[in-house]
């Protein structure tokens, strides 16, 4: 067994103290020598839980949680894993503080930057969704795993009870989504729909929250997204195609979904809300549940989307796993900062959410059986096998045609198959060379479609930062080394163009020949599609932190601590300040807060605008800049001072764990 040791960034983890000295998280930079005298073991509070005194004893992280980054983060821990085979890896001296040099051979082969002591990462499936994650490293989950969670994966923010720090390393959004190339009229007659009334609750002319009994449309449907109309050809298309497009369907295709009102100012009318949190009728106008097509695409001139007339064909709303973290982002879109009486309420999740043949009877979350995990359209398909059987292909097309369902924007620009619904029915019922399987459309929020830049910036209505969260108590040494790994933001070391500071360097991966820092961008944002956010991400302004009621702030990898006071002009005293922290480190605050601090940062040193200063003394908790801090134009007092990435640091800051 080989002794592990703490990465080198992690080191400035504060929070990794037990009670009574835990701080929040810090993040710094990483040491990238081999040969370096490695200092004594710091204390946490208690002796490292996985680390025996004598330093032989082996480990593995486990982490639960979040199934939007699960495969992500397995790619991202067979990385680490690969960068600690040995003898890529550094076998310590007998003294515990140098790399074997004495008969290893292999020592010229050890990767002192990186995984070099074989930490191995886990990522668990016994509970699958970001707050069963959070729930589990709060031990409010007895999983069937012989060993404690590490930390959780998470597509959303902190909101358990424990104590603990998230760790933003990724940027992404979520999107609602359609099924806009479908003619479910082509698979044959839909006899389980044809022939059957369904309800709504409004009309043009009749009274607000009166129930509306329409029938289905007699001979099936078109795809009501795209806008079909009865009376319309059934492969109709939307009529915002290119001029001169033939065969263009009467009604408005369904496009967008917004949280903003389209009534009276009332945030209650808003079209997200309608869909997914208000239940049954209201009886103020446009306040009641949306249940019919024809309320969104069957408009006049001066009509929007949710006062439009129903044409009897109901609105499939695909329910979602209630752990999961996109499910909370978008119910909070949805929600539209309506409070507990709607989305906000995680017991109203899910409880317009469709089940069986009749997606409006029962509805309610209890006894729906038709929960999906999160990004993935393909169980709607599942699910209209289920209700219809393989042998009915009409039916299950109306059922996917009627659906409405949201996925992570990441997701759906790299996994082929999460955005797919298909009809799943058994050889030669579906004939003719159609289709089987339907691309989901994405669905614009408030006049935007998620994009890179606008997902960063938080100016998406429903962008989101992604986290692996540590309880701050219980953290082992080899879980901070790896998030830590993860959050530097150094390629590699040396001089010249793109050299990085020591403390940052990663090294080369000798599988796929590049630098593990590429191999990190590579995994993110390349085959997953989100983007990666590091130690030296500024954060985001106040006034950016908050979409949709939403804490969403992007530059945690960074090192945080908790503020205490303003002691001086100068001055600032911390919660807890750890011995990493050093002179000359750059402190930032970002813009919005009451106080600021000496400098106005640039775009070109990658704050950004917020303000920084430098570290000039510290004594004991407190830390003197080298500027006065100044009242700001913000109301809020700032919670956290940042520590971004420290070019130029390469004093080693933590010891052997």
């Amino acid at each position: 067994m080989r002794l592990r040791k703490m990465r080198h960034r992690l080191a400035l983890a504060s929070s990794l103290a037990a009670a009574g000295t835990a701080a929040a998280l810090l993040l710094g930079a990483a040491t990238a020598q081999a040969a370096v005298t490695i200092p004594a073991f710091p204390t946490f509070g208690t002796y490292p839980s996985y680390l025996s005194t004598t330093g032989q004893v082996g480990n593995t992280d486990v982490a639960e949680g979040s199934d939007t980054t699960l495969f992500m983060m397995q790619s991202i821990s067979n990385t680490y894993n690969a960068a600690g085979i040995l003898p890529f890896g550094c076998q310590l001296a007998s003294d515990l503080q140098h790399c074997n040099l004495v008969g290893n051979p292999n020592v010229t082969q050890s990767d002192p930057l990186d995984n070099f002591t074989g930490t191995q990462e886990l990522q668990g499936t016994w509970d699958v969704g970001s707050g069963n994650g959070q729930d589990a490293i709060c031990g409010k989950i007895n999983l069937p795993i012989n060993t404690k969670v590490d930390y959780a994966r998470s597509s959303k923010p902190y909101t358990d009870t424990c104590s603990a720090q998230e760790l933003g390393y990724a940027k992404d959004a979520i999107a609602a989504v359609d099924f806009v190339n479908i003619d479910p009229e082509a698979y044959g007659t839909a006899s389980g729909y044809v022939g059957h009334n369904f309800i709504s609750y409004e009309a043009e002319g009749a009274t607000p929250g009166a129930t509306i009994t329409t029938a289905f449309p007699a001979g099936g449907i078109g795809s009501v997204a795209a806008g079909w109309e009865p009376g319309n050809p059934y492969n109709c298309v939307p009529n915002d195609s290119p001029p001169g497009t033939p065969n263009e369907c009467t009604g408005t295709p369904f496009e967008e979904v917004d949280n903003t009102p389209i009534s009276g100012g009332n945030s209650l009318t808003s079209i997200a809300t309608r869909l997914w949190c208000t239940h049954g009728s209201v009886a103020a106008p446009d306040q009641s549940q949306i249940m019919d097509w024809g309320q969104l695409t069957n408009l006049t001139g001066s009509e929007v989307p949710g006062q439009g007339a129903p044409i009897g064909v109901p609105i499939r709303i695909t329910a979602v796993n209630q752990g999961s973290g996109t499910l909370y982002g978008f119910m909070n879109f949805a929600d539209g900062g309506n409070g507990a009486t709607s989305c906000a309420a995680k017991s109203t999740y899910d409880a317009n959410g469709a089940q069986g043949t009749n997606p409006q009877s029962p509805q309610g979350l209890s006894g729906n059986q038709e929960i999906s995990l999160e990004n993935n359209a393909a169980q709607i398909g599942d699910f209209a096998n289920a209700n219809w059987g393989a042998s009915d292909a009409a039916d299950q097309a109306v059922d996917i045609a009627t659906s409405l369902y949201f996925i992570s924007y990441g997701v759906y620009k790299t996994n082929s198959v999460a955005d797919v619904a298909s009809i799943e029915t058994n050889p030669g019922v579906i004939t003719g060379g159609l289709p089987s399987s339907f691309t989901a459309s994405l669905l614009a929020s408030n006049g935007d479609y998620p994009n890179t830049a606008d997902n960063r910036s938080n100016t998406y209505a429903i962008a989101r930062t992604l986290f692996n969260i540590i309880p701050t108590g219980t953290v082992k040494s080899s879980t901070a080394g790896f998030l830590n790994w993860l959050c530097d933001g150094g390629g590699a070391s040396g001089t010249g163009t793109g050299a990085v500071s020591p403390m940052q360097a990663k090294g080369p991966d000798r599988f796929t020949g590049v630098n593990y820092d590429t191999d990190l961008n590579n995994i993110i944002q390349g085959q997953y599609g989100f983007s990666r956010l590091t130690d030296t991400t500024a954060e985001l302004p106040l006034t950016s932190q908050n979409v949709n009621g939403v804490a969403n702030p992007d530059g945690t990898c960074a090192a945080v601590a908790p503020i205490s006071s303003f002691t001086a002009p100068n001055q600032i005293n911390l919660t807890s300040l750890p011995s990493p922290v050093q002179v000359g480190w750059t402190v930032e605050i970002p813009n919005g807060y009451a106080t600021q601090l000496g400098v106005a940062g640039t775009v070109g040193n990658g704050f950004a605008g917020d303000t920084i200063d430098t570290i000039t003394a510290i004594s004991g908790n407190t830390i003197t800049l080298a500027h006065s801090t100044a009242a700001g134009t913000g109301s809020k007092a700032p919670p956290t001072l940042y520590f971004p990435g420290h070019p130029g640091v390469t004093a080693v800051t933590d010891g052997v764990n």
